[in-house]
């Protein structure tokens, strides 16, 4: 026994011997290590193509470094890591951080690779449905199969799809139009993932195979593909061509006519407030902002994509409420792979088809981790339950003991857990038609139970598999206790010690200096016409007060003047243009916002001293500095701090 027990410690120390050789310590603070691999971790986060391992770098840093980690052993010393607060702000993170885990990354990839080609094509489809409830009884679902595929079979044998659509099909919108659904294009809603792998895999003319949705069985036919239009964000004037079903005269004309003014230089975001119908969009020149395909009419789709270049106005085209005048104004851009994909991947997280993913990864942790079932206790405990499981009334029947799944030797459950799960999760109980098989609802509960179980195994043990996870713990936890120590050393200290301020601000007076400024008035007006401006600028000129040259401008010339003061120092760009001299004012044009901006200098005020009220924000900036040296000083008398300076010269390269 004793020799076992030899044997045992020679390993465990040989063992830590080789570990300590692989990661060596680099420092400690208060005896507390910090390894190379968590150093050299976070001087390549921090530093990037910076991170040159010189020696004057590598010191540069580990003295940042040293002083961040004597700031946390003081947060750790006060038991900051032991508010509530803090640790429910890192439990959210943990969470947060934790999902792009808990999904298998290499699926992931494949979805968004996927997600990408199809976006370069829509897809011309049409079909035709057979409804089913989501949580159909196997009855209505069988039910629901032998009526598709007894349709199926017409059009295999020839019968014509529109006619077939037009006749047994469930959805009576596209029903009448023999089931075409128009363009399509990735990524389609939830609940479709199906759906479109069908209309992108299908030659065309095919009919597929029944495909389940959440609104029932489809047969689908794709009838053409194109390269994908895309996004387009354009402006458009409405003329509509009936008013409460009233036809209105002269729509056409009108339309026409605006056309004309703007093709002799009118301006179009003008004509479009003072014309269009879409009062949505009149007020910002017409802005219609990015659309795709199959929101808007179809005539007022084909039109917008035809246009080739930013900029370019359409003719007239009659839609169903009327007839547009189109702008392109961009087109979204497709050919950045990389910007596409990660935007991609975003918008994929919020999909269904991110969940097979998440099955693919839960399957893999289930075979890591060496996961066993007994689906024959499962069996016998749905044996044992009545149509009463399908109530909130449902109380729990006596349960066999026995082990019902384990995670390899560290965690196990009981037959009785799951049945307590059952009885927390009524909600999910109720959801099952009543005639459904006990079974089969006992079975996707379990699966359920077992995915939830799966992910929080997986989630407890992600800083012991992977690295990069456990680093980034670690630098938000202390990022988030260096704040809060911080805070109370440093920051709140320099603005409420109202003493220690002012004793700073008298030794260093002389840091604290206006430079010539410009006491200045800035005048927006909305009219870009010069006549009107020169002798607004005359106003400008002659009145001192802003209020009176305000009133004056509006009382007069009826335009409305929003009025801005500035204090600005010699050399401020925005006065850059304007003569160093009292009275002296510059007029600037915007004509895309149809406005202009008088800026005029009233008063020239000499350089002098700061006051303390006045310099205020600066002084408490450069007093924190003073306390935080002062703090990281006193913190170096309390904390031992141990640097290997052999291991850091091996890092040297």
């Amino acid at each position: 026994m004793t020799h076992n027990i030899l044997v045992i410690s020679f390993l465990l120390s040989c063992s830590l011997a080789f570990g300590q050789q692989d990661d060596p310590v680099l420092f400690t603070v208060n005896k507390n290590p910090v390894h190379v691999s968590e150093f050299d971790y976070i001087y390549k986060k921090n530093n990037g193509d910076k991170a040159d391992y010189s020696q004057e770098s590598l010191e540069e840093y580990l003295d940042l470094y040293i002083k961040f980690k004597l700031k946390v052993e003081k947060a750790k010393q006060l038991k900051l890591d032991t508010l509530v607060s803090l640790q429910k702000e890192l439990a959210g993170y943990r969470k947060q951080l934790a999902n792009a885990y808990l999904v298998d990354r290499d699926v992931t990839k494949t979805l968004v690779d996927e997600a990408y080609d199809r976006k370069l094509q829509d897809v011309n489809v049409r079909h035709l449905l057979v409804t089913l409830a989501e949580y159909a009884t196997k009855e209505k679902e069988s039910e629901a199969l032998d009526r598709i595929y007894l349709i199926k079979e017409k059009v295999d044998n020839g019968a014509d799809f529109g006619l077939i659509a037009r006749t047994l099909s469930d959805d009576s919108r596209s029903a009448k139009l023999d089931g075409d659904l128009g363009w399509l294009t990735a990524i389609l809603p939830n609940g479709f993932y199906g759906f479109e792998n069908a209309i992108y895999t299908l030659p065309i003319g095919k009919t597929s195979q029944p495909i389940r949705t959440k609104l029932g069985y489809h047969l689908i036919q794709v009838l053409e593909k194109r390269p994908a239009r895309g996004q387009m964000n354009v402006s458009h004037i409405l003329i509509r061509k009936s008013n409460n079903g009233v036809p209105v005269a002269g729509a056409r004309e009108k339309a026409d006519s605006l056309f004309l003014a703007i093709e002799k230089g009118a301006s179009f975001e003008q004509i479009a407030r003072d014309y269009s119908d879409d009062k949505g969009t009149s007020k910002n020149g017409g802005g219609l902002g990015f659309f795709g395909i199959g929101m808007y009419d179809k005539a007022f789709e084909d039109a917008a994509f035809s246009l080739q270049e930013d900029g370019q106005i359409s003719l007239p085209i009659e839609s169903k409420v009327g007839w547009h005048i189109i702008r392109r104004e961009s087109i979204k851009d497709y050919t950045n792979e990389k910007k596409m994909k990660s935007s991609l991947k975003s918008e994929i997280s919020q999909n269904d088809r991110f969940d097979y993913a998440r099955e693919k990864k839960i399957e893999s942790i289930k075979e890591e981790a060496g996961f066993t079932e007994d689906r024959e206790l499962l069996k016998r405990f749905a044996q044992s339950l009545n149509q009463s499981f399908y109530s909130y009334k449902w109380q729990m029947p006596e349960v066999e003991s026995g082990q019902l799944a384990s995670y390899g030797h560290e965690e196990s459950y009981t037959i009785k857990d799951f049945a307590d799960y059952c009885k927390q999760n009524g909600r999910q109980r109720m959801r099952f038609d009543k005639e459904q098989d006990l079974q089969i609802a006992v079975a996707e509960m379990y699966d359920s139970y077992i995915d939830d179980l799966t992910v929080a195994y997986e989630e407890a043990n992600l800083e012991r598999k992977y690295p990069d996870f456990k680093a980034l713990m670690r630098e938000y936890s202390e990022g988030v206790l260096l704040f809060e120590v911080t805070k109370d050393n440093v920051w709140d200290k320099a603005s409420q010690d109202t003493v220690g301020l002012q004793a700073y601000f008298d030794q260093h007076r002389d840091l604290y200096q206006w430079k010539d400024r410009a006491e200045t008035t800035k005048y927006i007006i909305e009219t870009t016409d010069k006549d009107i401006l020169k002798k607004l600028n005359k106003v400008v000129s002659k009145l001192k007060d802003s209020e009176a040259v305000k009133d004056q401008i509006e009382s007069e010339f009826g335009e409305t003047v929003f009025v801005e003061d500035y204090t600005y120092e010699k050399g401020n760009p925005e006065i850059a243009h304007l003569k160093w001299k009292e009275g002296q004012s510059e007029v600037l044009i915007d004509k895309v916002k149809n406005e202009a901006t008088i800026k005029h200098i009233n008063q020239l005020l000499p350089a002098r001293a700061k006051t303390l009220k006045e310099a205020r924000g600066y002084i408490i900036s450069d007093y924190q500095t003073v306390l935080e040296k002062q703090w990281v000083n006193t913190l170096k008398e309390e904390f031992k701090v141990d640097i290997r300076k052999r291991v850091l010269s091996s890092l040297v390269k």
